[in-house]
């Protein structure tokens, strides 16, 4: 029996970008401040982020599999909306508790959430099967 070998180069170079944004992010939100280092890998995550994003989310011009196609819309749509509502939230409970957030602070949280979001959707939606 032949082992079946699972390894996609584009989701290697998703999650590897993805650590270099969220790693960068975590520090943004804890020292609320951008410097030389934080900028460099967040540069380098995106950079390394968007050369397969379109394919990850199985939006390549000729289509292989619409059921990726699916999941991919599906888990970046969903990203967009917990991050818009978080960002809300964090907004709110700020001007509530009399403690503004700042830029950097809120730039981290954003990358962070939706990251993570779209990441954990999507693989949920991969291993779960069959789509309707």
């Amino acid at each position: 029996m032949a082992v079946k070998n699972n390894f996609n180069g584009y989701n290697a170079t998703i999650w590897i970008g993805s650590a270099f944004l969220m790693v960068s992010s975590i520090f943004l939100m804890i020292g609320k401040t951008m410097n030389d280092y934080l900028s460099v890998g967040m540069l380098l995550g995106v950079m390394i982020f968007m050369t397969s994003f379109l394919q990850y989310i199985g939006m390549e011009k000729p289509a292989k599999d619409e059921r990726i196609r699916k999941i991919g819309t599906i888990s970046t749509t969903y990203s967009w909306y917990i991050t818009l509502v978080f960002i809300c939230f964090l907004l709110i409970t700020g001007y509530w508790s009399g403690v503004p957030r700042t830029p950097a602070e809120l730039l981290g949280v954003t990358i962070f959430v939706m990251l993570s979001s779209m990441l954990g959707i999507n693989t949920y939606l991969n291993m779960k099967g069959d789509m309707e």
